[in-house]
């Protein structure tokens, strides 16, 4: 059981990694629908639906912070009055994560049967 899922994590992790660079940011969520809907338990589409959001937005700004985005990402926390640019990656994932705990549930309530 919890090979499958951790399966269904990694592939929704990799392919939303692939696809960010080239569909809009709000693709992710179809993902963690997906994930949702095919969760046994409501627990495991949240929690899921979390690490299928957040680690795959957490890795592609860490990437492109450590690839000459620093300046964007140091002006970006500045003007957030944030002295630390890496508190805006987790925040930005944090929020991610959150979208793909919502939509987990939503694809988790579209497959509740009874």
């Amino acid at each position: 059981m919890y090979s499958f899922q951790l399966t269904n994590n990694i592939l929704a992790i990799i392919s939303i990694i692939i696809i960010g660079y080239f569909l809009p940011w709000w693709t992710f969520s179809i993902f963690t629908c997906i994930i949702g809907y095919i969760s046994k338990t409501e627990k495991s589409a949240i929690i899921n639906g979390f690490i299928v959001g957040f680690i795959p937005w957490f890795i592609l700004l860490l990437y492109a912070y450590y690839n000459d985005g620093m300046l964007l990402f140091t002006k970006m926390s500045s003007l957030l009055s944030m002295e630390i640019p890496m508190i805006l990656i987790i925040l930005s994932s944090t929020l991610s994560g959150i979208i793909g705990t919502i939509t987990a549930w939503t694809g988790w309530q579209f497959n509740k049967r009874g």
